[in-house]
């Protein structure tokens, strides 16, 4: 059973993050999988370039018009197909007739976050693979629903687990981690509330410094009880996520959220917005969430998990197991070759 992959990565990921390990996992299961990654440098670009310039590409990151064209030849070389793990940045793709014969794309982004003629490409699409559940019901007036196939995101519960000691009678931290679609605005509203009930709490921001121009974020920067953070390693990060009390992530949508497995494979409960596809990853079932914009309760489930230390360990705890049992990507590899195999990919 073999299959090629197209893949890639974000500066600002570990080596943890991404779906990274679904190659290796699949291999785990009986399925071979070829993983073709975008390359930075002259002989890429200008394969790249040229692969653009003969299919009428225009503007195109040629690192990834290059990667496309690999992807491509080892497919039409080794007989295989193939699977695309970002559709969005190779949408190009979906203007060749009849090329996603041989290959099927996950489509990360929510519905409301695609642009018309986004949407019109995707059109093309034979079928997709969707991080939660919802996403097959937003996307199915463009690729019927039978052809959506739903498989969560995966975590290394191995690497992102918790902490083997309690954290004691440290002082609270609450986390906060990423950019993308975060409801930075409820955030800092949220802030001063919290610190007008607990003063002693401290919050740690995991934010690229390219995303701190958001005007919410502007308004928190300086803040004497925020502590900012980019370029972590996996083991920094690690850390911070042992050391918090909780994550608070209110988010505005979602598809899947690479913040919020790894706290849950940590044990760490996740106060969030109950928006996007969160509940296909333990909201309302393993963890509580509450209403988007919805300060009173976001700060009445703060509370909670900052006095109820019972309440924290039990909820903690089902999210460990919950990451284990569902989100490893040992179990979600499986999940994969079931989906692929019901594509026609192997």
């Amino acid at each position: 059973m073999r299959l090629q992959l197209l893949d890639h990565t974000y500066p600002w990921w570990g080596k943890h993050a991404g779906f990274r390990l679904l190659g290796p996992s699949l291999a785990m299961q009986g399925c071979l999988a070829t993983v073709t990654m975008p390359r930075n440098n002259i002989a890429a670009r200008a394969i790249g370039k040229a692969f653009s310039t003969w299919n009428g590409f225009c503007r195109r990151d040629q690192k990834l018009a290059a990667a496309e064209f690999e992807f491509l030849m080892k497919m039409r070389i080794s007989g295989t197909k193939g699977h695309i793990l970002y559709i969005e940045d190779h949408l190009a793709l979906l203007s060749r007739p009849g090329v996603a014969e041989r290959w099927v794309g996950t489509i990360n982004l929510p519905r409301r976050s695609w642009k018309p003629e986004q949407l019109a490409l995707l059109r093309s699409a034979r079928s997709a693979i969707v991080l939660c559940d919802r996403q097959r019901q937003e996307f199915s007036d463009l690729i019927p629903e039978s052809r959506i196939q739903f498989v969560r995101y995966g975590v290394d519960s191995s690497f992102f687990r918790p902490k083997s000691e309690s954290r004691g009678d440290r002082l609270p931290r609450l986390i906060f981690v990423g950019a993308w679609l975060r409801n930075t605005t409820m955030l800092s509203r949220l802030i001063p509330r919290v610190l007008d009930r607990f003063p002693k709490v401290v919050f740690d921001f995991v934010v690229p410094r390219f995303a701190r121009k958001d005007p919410a974020l502007q308004s928190l920067l300086g803040h004497h009880a925020i502590r900012w953070y980019e370029g972590l390693s996996d083991e920094a990060l690690l850390g911070l996520y042992h050391n918090a009390t909780a994550m608070l992530l209110p988010m505005q949508d979602s598809g899947a959220n690479n913040a919020v497995v790894e706290a849950l494979a940590c044990g760490l409960p996740v106060i969030t917005t109950d928006t996007g596809g969160i509940r296909s990853y333990g909201g309302a079932d393993i963890f509580p969430v509450i209403p988007n914009n919805d300060d009173d309760a976001c700060l009445d489930l703060v509370e909670q998990y900052l006095t109820q230390h019972d309440f924290r360990r039990n909820i903690g705890d089902a999210c460990r197991r919950y990451a284990v049992d569902q989100l490893d990507w040992k179990q979600v590899a499986k999940e994969y070759i079931t989906a692929y195999k019901f594509l026609g990919l192997v």
